[in-house]
């Protein structure tokens, strides 16, 4: 009985550490913006690094809206991610004193090319990236 739980156990620990290791790798690559219920924005780009680096552009008829990239960590037991934000456009809105931090719900689909990500700050508003191909 203590070896059945022991195994129990380890296979638990092991899940829970290929579960993060496949979320990680999913995010890993540059995204194209594809929807987003909302006018802000209705071209982006978003790009997740192995190392933890990310950077995000969002523009409206070809001027830039919003633009920032910083270091981001994923928590893969309760879906979000957070934008640790160090870099950010200054265009079209004066530099903050204080750098918010974004944390996003998300969720991919099945196949793991398209992305949603659910802005905590902005309840309701969805964005939804398409992985591109290498």
């Amino acid at each position: 009985m203590k070896n059945l739980l022991l195994t129990l156990i380890v296979i638990s620990f092991c899940a829970c550490g290929n579960k993060d290791s496949i979320t990680k790798n999913a995010f890993i690559g540059t995204w194209h913006l594809v929807s987003m219920n909302d006018t802000t924005a209705n071209k982006g780009v978003i790009i997740y690094s192995p190392d933890g680096q990310m950077s995000a552009i969002l523009s409206k008829n070809d001027s830039m809206v919003i633009g920032y990239s910083g270091k981001y960590e994923i928590n893969s037991k309760e879906s979000f991610v957070t934008h640790f934000r160090d870099f950010y456009s200054i265009l079209p809105y004066p530099r903050p004193t204080e750098v918010p931090i974004y944390v996003r719900d998300f969720s991919f689909s099945k196949d793991f090319k398209t992305l949603t990500l659910r802005p905590r700050e902005n309840k309701g508003l969805a964005l939804i990236w398409k992985k591109v191909s290498n």
